[in-house]
């Protein structure tokens, strides 16, 4: 499944795991500790938000060609000398 993603997709994909196991850290963290449950539930859904970002952006999102890139690079070299 890798191999049929984009490098930016995989780096997305890099940002949103940490991001969803942060969430699940959180949501469990306050099912145990009472006083402090409203604010780990916020954070658990910020974290979520953030992983659901960076799925949907990695799904989503396709690397620019390479040349795209590059051209501009060549044509400020061609014009200025380097």
């Amino acid at each position: 499944m890798l191999s049929a993603l984009s490098p930016t997709q995989v780096a997305f994909l890099l940002i949103a795991v940490p991001q969803a196991v942060a969430a699940g850290v959180l949501a469990l963290a306050a099912w145990f500790a009472r006083a402090e449950r409203a604010a780990l539930l916020h954070w658990s859904a910020y974290a979520a938000l953030g992983a659901i970002t960076w799925a949907m952006l990695s799904l989503h999102r396709q690397s620019p060609p390479l040349m795209a890139q590059s051209l501009p690079a060549q044509d400020r070299l061609a014009r200025f000398g380097g």
